[in-house]
């Protein structure tokens, strides 16, 4: 466990402004979408996808509001934590994975982040001790800190290779999932990467993907799935100067462009390795699917591995890469 975050109960986290702060929220998100139309730009559009059905989020709607008792306990941990991937980590069995990735959310809206993370998709969460809400995903701890303003991120969270049927039927069942604006499709299908991904929004807009890779992290399960099975955090957006960023990222940490370009206006820049990638964009670039332009907001990323060192981001925060997970 992370020395710097305790589990708590439900009642410790502050509730200020909920409702309204929500509205805010969603308001900003939908103006956001609609007026990324006008300069949509492609880069990163699936080579192709499969059909699914559309997402269901009523057991969110449903349970959001829910009593702690009702939701099976005061506190915020139904499924335990990957144990294993974490052993993997510190083994240094595994060259690169997301150790933290700290994010900023709207201050009035992190009580329903925990509920959300937390009661809802059943990942453990705990509060760090800068304040905000600390979600434990697999080999990554996942810290949405208070923020005055209104911002939001786009990262993804990976999920074993041979298990997306059973992910897509678990995500469903708790979220609306975010169709393709072209095609309607919920399910994107990364040939390339040979990868199948699908995305919905958390509470404070960020716009999460759950991904799988194939031949990345299969396991032997089978049956329904369950939020302890995530890996951890597979890709975070950082949005800046690829190039810039891309040659300090390789000259300082050793992390190097592995897909995409740092050349032109509407292109994506991957970074680091398959599933543990950060993807650099310039400001106003469209994400997937909804094609809300991508915005600077202060974000801290470790990355485990060698060298350590630190590359500082324009906008706020830095990446690092460390030996321990105690250096984060």
């Amino acid at each position: 466990m992370n020395p710097d975050v305790t589990e708590l109960p439900l009642a410790a986290f502050a509730t200020v402004g909920l409702d309204e702060g929500r509205m805010r929220a969603w308001a900003l998100i939908r103006s956001a979408s609609l007026g990324a139309d006008a300069h949509r730009s492609g880069g990163d559009r699936p080579a192709e996808k499969k059909r699914s059905p559309p997402g269901r989020g009523a057991a969110w709607r449903a349970g959001r509001d829910a009593t702690p008792a009702q939701n099976g306990g005061s506190r915020l941990s139904l499924d335990p934590p990957c144990l294993s991937c974490r052993r993997v980590v510190e083994s240094g069995l595994m060259p690169t994975a997301f150790l933290y990735v700290r994010v900023h959310a709207p201050a009035p809206l992190l009580l329903e982040l925990a509920e959300f993370y937390g009661s809802h998709l059943g990942l453990r969460v705990a509060k760090p001790k800068a304040g905000g809400v600390a979600v434990e995903v697999g080999e990554t701890m996942l810290e949405l800190l208070p923020a005055a303003g209104w911002p939001f991120y786009h990262f993804a969270l990976l999920a074993p290779g041979n298990r997306f049927e059973a992910l897509l039927d678990w995500a469903r069942d708790r979220v609306d999932l975010l169709p393709d604006r072209d095609t309607g499709d919920a399910v994107f299908d990364f040939t390339n990467w040979d990868a199948k991904a699908c995305y919905f929004h958390d509470p404070a807009g960020n716009i999460v993907e759950l991904i799988a890779h194939r031949g990345v992290g299969e396991t032997g399960v089978t049956g329904a799935f369950m939020a302890g099975e995530l890996l951890g955090v597979s890709e975070v957006g950082v949005v800046g100067d690829p190039p810039e960023l891309t040659a300090a990222l390789e000259r300082d940490l050793e992390l190097a462009l592995w897909d995409g370009t740092v050349t032109g206006e509407g292109r994506l820049a991957f970074v680091g390795e398959k599933a543990r990638t950060l993807i650099l964009c310039r400001a106003g670039r469209p994400w997937l699917p909804t094609g809300r332009p991508a915005e600077a907001h202060p974000v801290e990323v470790v990355l485990s591995g060698r060298p350590e060192g630190e590359v500082p981001l324009d906008a706020g925060g830095w990446v690092r890469r460390s030996a321990t997970r105690e250096s984060g």
